[in-house]
């Protein structure tokens, strides 16, 4: 599942920017480009098959490929210049001739994931339920448009 992320004005730093932490325990194993809006980071949750990506991100220095990363830890920040005030976000695991793809509001660390509950940010606020999907699909795989609102989960914070 990806998620695309309009910036809320709770979640901007003073500066304007939107902090971009490592949901989970892991290791950055790709900071592919990402265009003009900056790199994406990938992270693989530790013991387990799940990565993370995060994409248009400014990379902090000291997240590189191979690094380990704590749940928590501030990996960059999303660059919200040059295409929008908006970042993406996605959970995949690939297997043989698969790939699946979850929330990672799913797979947040406990400690991670009460820190976003306490700003609006929990699953019940940003995964819509199949049962509701399936009978109000997505347009935006079909040629829709993800700046149609009747495709977004709001959060407020």
């Amino acid at each position: 599942m990806k998620h695309y992320l309009e910036t809320i004005p709770s979640l901007l730093e003073s500066t304007g920017r939107v902090k971009v932490l490592s949901p989970f325990n892991g290791k950055v194993i790709d900071l592919p480009d990402d265009g003009s809006r900056g790199k994406q980071v990938w992270i693989r949750a530790r013991g387990k098959q799940w990565v993370a990506r995060f994409f248009h991100a400014d990379p902090v220095p000291s997240v590189v490929v191979g690094k380990k990363v704590k749940a928590g830890q501030l990996i960059g920040h999303a660059v919200l210049a040059g295409g929008g005030a908006n970042f993406d976000i996605a959970l995949e695991k690939w297997g043989r001739g698969s790939r699946l793809m979850d929330s990672i509001f799913l797979h947040l660390s406990r400690r991670l994931a009460r820190t976003f509950a306490a700003r609006g940010l929990t699953p019940a606020a940003t995964v819509v339920p199949k049962a509701q999907r399936d009978a109000d699909p997505c347009s935006f795989g079909d040629g829709g448009s993800y700046d149609d609102p009747s495709n977004w989960a709001k959060v407020t914070g």
